[in-house]
């Protein structure tokens, strides 16, 4: 039994097969004919914290694949209440569940109810990482890059926050230099990873042979960007006491707003994890640009997720044969005829 708690526990081969996956079941969706690899699999979704795309989009992503979802909130659940901790919890889960998905921004919370839980858990973010959205911003890349570009000699380039409390840019910077990829960083001192913070993401260019690089000049390397990213300079509920410091320091020279985009390359493309606030993030005139690829960055959810869930529970499906199926059934018919009469 394996988990999806962070790319790092998978090989480049493995999470390149899951990408070639959602990019069949994204055609085989379009045209109708999504199948049913999961038909009877039941996931619990636990979320700590608010969540637009990625409750929704596993929620869908199960049922296309002949699933069912179940929403879990702490505080409607024991879990959370202080009543009933992770390893109960998780053992119950394990004997109702085949899999358990979980957003808690206590990263070391999420991997402790891993270690106890008997079906697969799919880290769904922490304060820590996001390896979900990771797989998306692949997808989403190899799906809008350049047809004569290979991986190895694409470049993203993130501006804004990109200290470990940016969750989607610690896992992007993971995942994406250990496929050749480069990863640079714009933001201003005190901003961004530390030496220590970047040990993994320096390691992920080492094995991959990509570059990771952290500057305070992003007119230094903006003219490599194929892939210009930025994620939340502040959010309701957090740094918002930071606000009026933070808009200050990023805006205009960390800010994505048209000028940026015209000084990458020119068919460089927009992206965001979202939710984006407007005019703060990026300006609107960006987002609903032709750079922009924000919505179809949203909807390879969708499809990087229905892999990752085909990865991790198809294989330990049960597949009845039709004659214990018919046998099982009269059985039952038989049974309840007594009961019944």
């Amino acid at each position: 039994m394996r988990h999806f708690l962070d790319t790092w526990d998978w090989s480049v081969d493995e999470l390149k097969n899951m990408i070639d996956l959602a990019f069949l079941l994204k055609r085989l969706d379009k045209q109708g004919a999504c199948p049913e690899l999961l038909k009877g699999v039941s996931l619990g979704m636990i979320f700590a914290e608010q969540s637009t795309r990625t409750r929704v989009s596993f929620e869908v992503a199960l049922e296309k694949l002949g699933g069912h979802a179940l929403y879990l909130r702490p505080g409607e659940i024991h879990l959370g209440t202080g009543y009933e901790g992770n390893y109960d919890t998780a053992k119950v889960l394990s004997r109702f569940l085949d899999c358990v998905l979980i957003r808690d921004l206590d990263h070391d919370s999420v991997m402790s109810y891993a270690k106890y839980s008997d079906v697969p858990v799919i880290n769904a973010m922490t304060a820590y990482l996001h390896p979900c959205q990771a797989m998306c911003d692949l997808m989403t890349v190899m799906e809008h890059k350049p047809k004569d570009k290979d991986l190895k000699d694409v470049t993203l380039f993130w501006i804004g926050p990109t200290d470990v409390e940016e969750t989607g840019a610690n896992a992007v910077s993971q995942l994406f230099p250990r496929l050749g990829m480069s990863v640079i960083y714009a933001s201003p001192e005190g901003y961004t990873l530390t030496d220590e913070e970047a040990e993994p993401s320096m390691r992920a260019a080492e094995e991959g042979m990509g570059r990771f690089i952290r500057t305070m000049e992003p007119e230094k390397y903006i003219d490599e960007a194929d892939f210009v990213y930025t994620g939340c300079l502040y959010y309701p509920g957090y740094f918002e006491e930071q606000k009026e410091e933070r808009m200050k320091l990023f805006i205009p020279r960390y800010h994505v707003n048209m000028d940026l985009m015209k000084k990458a390359q020119p068919h460089a493309k927009f992206m965001h994890y979202l939710p984006a606030l407007r005019d703060v993030d990026v300006t609107s005139e960006v987002m609903d640009s032709d750079y922009s690829i924000v919505f179809d960055q949203a909807e390879n959810r969708l499809y990087s997720e229905m892999a990752i869930l085909c990865t991790l529970l198809y294989p330990g499906l049960k597949q009845a044969s039709e004659d214990l199926k018919r046998h099982g059934k009269a059985e039952a018919e038989a049974l309840l005829s007594r009961c019944l009469s």
